[in-house]
């Protein structure tokens, strides 16, 4: 934005120069370049109008504050809800043991009780039908967030240093429609290091839990899919690569062809 030079003047006429109103005994000119008359400089009029001044006591000496205790307390009367109680911790001031005691015994009898029950019922119907309805969006999710923060094992990382030390080329963590490849050893061969808990190691685990079932069902759906896209599966549990060497996993990978 530009500005005429004196486009605040008439002709003939100069930029008068007045001392500041507050009484600061400086100069400043009576117009501003936007053409607007002046009286104080930048910050003086707050000086002028403030109660504290130099030399001068304070207003508020000697005076005492309201005390809000009492009747003259806006909580007075009221009380606490449980939520101010629980956003005291997130502040930092800590809840005492007796109070978490009693917060933990109400959280524990809603969920025994009848309306827990049916509260937890009503989401999981609707969590169940969401994840039908839309399922391509769930497994997008899921995939995203495992590959913003992907959990690496031990056993991972070991089978990454025989990759790396028999010269193999191969990318880790690799994305697929239905989920996340551990390993993708180029150019089609696939790699899943199995947990011997999560997915149901049948040698140390002769009885399965409903969890290791599904995760059974979705390996064999995961292998089929792969299979079908001209990949070649191969599945290594824990237990055998604690134990395993590196002329071990050589064989192991001439048993798969490519």
């Amino acid at each position: 934005m530009t500005f005429k030079k004196n486009s605040y003047r008439k002709k003939g006429q100069e930029n008068p120069l007045i001392y500041c109103s507050c009484g600061c005994d400086e100069y400043l000119r009576k117009y501003n370049q936007w053409g607007w008359e002046r009286k104080f400089i930048h910050g003086h009029q707050r000086k002028l109008n403030s109660p504290f001044k130099k030399g001068k006591p304070s207003p508020n000496k000697n005076k005492k504050m309201p005390q809000l205790s009492g009747k003259n307390n806006g909580m007075f009367g009221k009380e606490r809800t449980d939520l101010s109680e629980l956003n005291r911790s997130r502040v930092g001031i800590p809840i005492p043991k007796k109070q978490k005691e009693k917060q933990r015994n109400s959280i524990k009898k809603y969920y025994n009780s009848e309306e827990g029950k049916k509260t937890r019922k009503k989401i999981s119907k609707a969590a169940k039908e969401y994840s039908k309805n839309n399922l391509d969006k769930v497994r997008e999710r899921g995939i995203k967030g495992h590959m913003s923060c992907p959990k690496i094992s031990k056993q991972e990382k070991i089978v990454r240093k025989f990759l790396e030390d028999s010269n193999i080329k191969f990318i880790q963590q690799y994305k697929y429609k239905l989920g996340v490849a551990d390993f993708l050893i180029i150019p089609n061969k696939i790699l899943f290091v199995d947990g011997d808990y999560w997915h149901g190691n049948p040698e140390i685990f002769s009885e399965l839990t409903k969890k290791q079932i599904r995760q059974n069902e979705k390996d064999k759906i995961q292998t089929e899919y792969l299979e079908c896209k001209g990949y070649n599966v191969m599945r290594i549990w824990e237990n055998e690569i604690r134990k395993m060497s590196l002329g071990d996993f050589k064989n192991k990978l001439e048993e798969v062809q490519i």
